[in-house]
């Protein structure tokens, strides 16, 4: 392992830590990218023996982005972004909740900073509501999302960025949640699971406006119908 160089894996999918692992360049080399998707950075589709893999460097996003696009201020390893939602993924994952397992992360320190990257194993045939929602949603679509996120919520986890293309529906119709970058886990009160709904409707209201997703004010209420049931169950 090179210096300032933190690798943590995942022993079921990896057996050695190799930092060549989190860049692009190593498996466009040995012809294992499967594909790529381009946002406020590039996610690779890539693969690994068996396994399906997303691999994803950790970019800034607002107007910060604009003189620093990727470097972190350092506190020590443990606090540093990829390993906290490695952490994260692994603890949701080995409690059976729908959530990508993950497969490794990577942190570089560079002097006071860090950049971060994280490789998660792919969900597959899985596309996002974004996609599933340009057609309009089944009683038992919304009944399995409320529970879902129902379920998250009893254990605990806030997501602080709960959208509609956070939210992944796979070929057997079962609903994923993604991306628990700055994710928590603790107690949650009322006001805390109340920020990610409002933040969940904002999400269907805006992508209904830009891109025409069928979801509708019924649609909401028969959710939060179903997610209050399902979270007071015990």
């Amino acid at each position: 392992m090179l210096k300032n160089t933190f690798i943590k894996v995942n022993h079921g999918i990896f057996h050695e830590q190799k930092t060549e692992y989190f860049d692009p360049k190593y498996w466009q080399s040995i012809h294992a990218v499967e594909g790529h998707e381009s946002g406020r950075g590039t996610t690779w589709f890539v693969r690994h023996n068996e396994y399906a893999l997303v691999l994803r460097h950790y970019y800034r996003g607002g107007l910060i982005s604009r003189f620093n696009r990727d470097h972190y201020l350092f506190f020590s390893f443990d606090k540093t972004r990829s390993i906290k939602e490695f952490r994260i993924l692994q603890k949701l994952h080995d409690a059976g909740l729908p959530v990508p397992e993950p497969a490794g992360a990577r942190v570089i320190k560079r002097g006071r900073h860090y950049t971060a990257d994280l490789l998660t194993k792919r969900i597959d045939t899985a596309e996002d509501l974004l996609k599933v929602l340009q057609e309009p949603a089944s009683n038992q679509l919304i009944k399995d999302l409320a529970y879902c996120i129902a379920d998250l919520h009893k254990h605990g986890v806030f997501h602080p960025d709960l959208n509609i293309q956070n939210i992944l529906v796979d070929a057997q119709k079962k609903v994923w949640v993604i991306d628990f970058d700055q994710a928590k886990i603790f107690k949650l009160k009322e006001r805390h699971r109340m920020r990610m709904i409002e933040r969940l409707e904002r999400s269907f209201i805006k992508e209904h406006v830009r891109h025409g997703i069928i979801w509708t004010e019924a649609n909401w209420t028969q959710f939060m119908e179903h997610y209050e049931y399902a979270h007071s169950r015990q």
